[in-house]
């Protein structure tokens, strides 16, 4: 637990610092480095990381996606005079997909399909969810007055309501949700965390309004329905959340991995806090769409 604990507080200060940082280069070359680490991890997890030209095509693809959606106009301008390379960087995905194709052909008896269909969906989920932070950040162009704490929101939407499951879980604990999937998750867990996330994203929404309001003397318009809204989207996130964590436990259990990696000490790899992320950043930033916290 004290090792679990000093990982987290490491991976808070981190955090923390790129969020203060937000405006600067920082914000996409952290996202990047989420991206890389993540595809890294989850190609190992399926065996396929011997495989040089699919897998540096797809860590090529998630390490350069969080530039393009945060610097569009500014890759458009440095480009605007080489016409055919904009193509090629404004269509990488397709690029870096038919390369992965490659790689299989040039590895054919070894190289199988289910991996080759597993990078590709990784090589869409990951980047595209991690890269709802810029969209919610309004660096997109997605226009989102506040961004930086709907960036907080939807980030803590996962951890907040694991940590909500897990303490809740322990101390309650009687009816197992998904035994054959992941044997400690309880009934009672998913429900102390679906409760908490709720409870914390309010108060959440109410630290900002009241410190935008003292500090900055902007008053944001935060009513029972705002709160409620705010409540609601907790809930979809802690669920939504839940379907993360235990797909990421379905593919542990399939191919008898314990955890993706060791690069938090007492947690695992970074795909074993993320998981949930990966679920809850789309949710997060489809609910805000249409039903806004703050109106």
């Amino acid at each position: 637990m004290r090792v679990r604990l000093i990982s987290s507080a490491i991976g808070i200060a981190v955090a923390l610092v790129v969020l203060f940082l937000h405006e600067t280069f920082l914000f996409p070359l952290a996202l990047a480095a989420i991206n890389c680490l993540l595809l890294y991890e989850l190609i190992r997890a399926v065996g396929a990381q011997g495989f040089w030209l699919s897998k540096i095509s797809v860590l090529v693809f998630g390490i350069a996606s969080p530039f393009q959606s945060f610097y569009p106009e500014q890759l458009y301008s440095a480009l605007s005079g080489m016409p055919m390379l904009y193509v090629l960087v404004n269509h990488m995905f397709w690029v870096c997909l038919l390369l992965v194709f490659v790689d299989l052909l040039m590895h054919s008896q070894t190289f199988t399909v289910e991996q080759v269909s597993f990078e590709i969906m990784c090589m869409f989920l990951v980047p595209h969810s991690i890269g709802e932070l810029i969209t919610l950040h309004g660096s997109s162009g997605a226009y989102y007055p506040q961004g930086l704490v709907y960036v907080v929101l939807g980030l803590c939407g996962a951890w907040i309501a694991d940590s909500g499951a897990y303490f809740t879980g322990i101390t309650l604990g009687k009816h197992k949700l998904c035994p054959h999937i992941s044997p400690k998750k309880t009934v009672e867990g998913l429900i102390g965390g679906v409760v908490c996330n709720a409870v914390v994203t309010v108060l959440i929404c109410l630290g900002y309004v009241l410190i935008q309001s003292a500090w900055f003397h902007r008053e944001i318009p935060f009513d029972l329905w705002c709160a409620l809204r705010a409540a609601l989207l907790g809930v979809i996130c802690a669920l939504a959340g839940v379907v993360g964590d235990l797909c990421a436990s379905v593919l542990k259990r399939q191919k008898g991995v314990k955890d993706f990696g060791t690069i938090m000490p007492g947690h695992g790899g970074l795909m074993d806090r993320f998981d949930s992320v990966l679920f809850v950043l789309p949710a997060f930033s489809l609910c805000v769409r249409m039903f806004p916290i703050f109106s």
